[in-house]
C-alpha cells in the first residue's frame, strides 16, 4: 500500500470521504496528508484538479480547506486548545472567526467555540469583527499591516469564487484572469477568457472602509468606460458590500442605459450569484482594450527591483 500512487490514494480518500458524507475539516486533514511538507503544493495543477473531481467540489474550495487545517493546527498549538475543540461545520465561519482571532485571540477563540456549539451566526460573526479593533502595539502600523493583508486575502477569495463558477456564469471552458492594474482604472479588475480569446471584463467592488473614507460605489465611471472596449463587463460586489450599494449601482445601469453591464455579488460563504446578466456588446473594441492594457499598465512592485 505504501507504494502506491500519492495522489491515488488522496482521490480514492476523497471520493470516500465525500460519499459517507464527512465534513470539511476532515478533507482537510486528507489534504494535509498529502501536501505535508510541500513547498509548492500550490503549483500542483494537475493533482489539485483530480482531487476536485474526485471530491466534487472545485480545487480552489480544497485549498481553502488546506489553508484553513493549518491555520487551526497553529491557532491550536499556540492557545493549548486541541483542533478537535475549534473545528466546526462551515469553513466559511471558520474563516471569519480565525480573522478575528488576528484581530483579538481572545474572541477569535470563543468564536470558534461558539461556532463549534452553534451559539453563533455568520452575521453575528461579522458584526463583531467590524467592531474589534487590531491589536494595541503600535496602532496606526498593526491597523495598516493587518488592513492590507485582510485585503489581499479577500481579494484572493473573490478570485477564487469567480474561478469556480466561470463555467457555470460566462460558459464551458472560461477561466478568470487578474487583470494588470491600469493607470486611470480602478485597480482590482479581471479578464474572462476562453480558448485564448477575451470574452468579457470584470471590476471588484469592496466594502466602503469603517471610518467611510471611501465609498465601495467609488469608480463606477472608470467601469463604465472600460466596459466599452469588451464583449461584456461586470460590476463584482465583494462580502461585506451593502445590498442598498448592491441596489443603488444597478439603479444607475439602468438610468445611464447600460445592459452590456451585469452584476455579480459574492457573500460570505464564497457563494456566487449572477444578479444582472450582461448583454453582449456588439460595438466592442478589442483592439483598443489591448493598446489600453499595453500602454497603461503599471508594473508589479517586483518587476521594479
Amino acid at each position: 500500500m505504501t507504494g502506491r500512487d500519492p495522489d491515488i490514494r488522496l482521490t480514492e480518500s476523497l471520493r470516500a470521504a465525500r460519499q459517507d458524507g464527512l465534513p470539511w475539516h476532515h478533507l482537510g486533514r486528507l489534504l494535509q496528508e498529502r501536501f505535508e511538507g510541500s513547498q509548492n503544493w500550490g503549483r500542483r495543477t494537475e493533482a489539485w484538479d483530480t482531487a476536485g473531481e474526485a471530491a466534487g467540489l472545485a480545487p480552489v474550495v480544497l485549498k481553502r480547506f488546506l489553508v484553513l487545517m493549518n491555520r487551526l493546527d497553529k491557532v491550536s498549538h499556540d492557545a493549548g486548545v486541541p483542533v478537535a475543540d475549534l473545528v466546526s461545520s462551515s469553513y466559511g465561519a471558520v474563516e471569519l472567526a480565525l480573522r478575528l482571532y488576528d484581530r483579538d485571540p481572545r474572541s477569535g477563540l470563543d468564536a470558534l467555540a461558539d461556532l463549534r456549539e452553534r451559539r453563533t451566526t455568520i452575521e453575528a460573526l461579522q458584526k463583531k469583527l467590524s467592531q474589534t479593533p487590531a491589536g494595541a502595539a503600535d496602532p496606526s502600523a498593526v491597523s495598516r499591516s493587518v488592513s492590507l493583508r485582510e485585503r489581499g486575502i479577500l481579494v484572493q477569495r473573490c478570485e477564487d469564487a469567480l474561478a469556480q463558477y466561470a463555467g457555470r456564469f460566462f460558459g464551458a471552458g472560461s477561466t478568470i484572469v487578474r487583470r494588470p492594474v491600469l493607470r486611470h482604472f480602478r485597480r482590482i479588475g479581471f479578464e474572462i477568457h476562453s480558448r485564448g480569446r477575451i470574452l468579457g471584463g470584470a471590476d471588484l467592488y469592496l466594502a466602503e472602509a469603517s471610518d467611510g473614507s471611501k465609498d465601495s460605489s467609488e469608480g463606477l465611471a472608470q467601469s463604465l468606460l472600460l466596459a466599452g472596449y469588451l464583449p461584456s463587463y461586470y460590476l463584482v460586489f465583494a462580502p461585506g458590500v451593502s445590498a442598498a450599494t448592491v441596489a443603488a449601482s444597478e439603479q444607475a445601469l439602468d438610468l445611464l442605459d447600460m445592459p452590456r453591464v451585469g452584476i455579480i455579488t459574492i457573500d460570505e460563504t464564497g457563494h456566487t450569484k449572477k444578479l444582472r446578466p450582461a448583454k453582449p456588446n456588439a460595438s466592442s473594441r478589442l483592439a483598443s482594450y489591448e493598446d489600453i492594457r499595453t500602454a497603461f499598465a503599471i508594473p508589479h512592485r517586483s518587476s521594479r527591483r
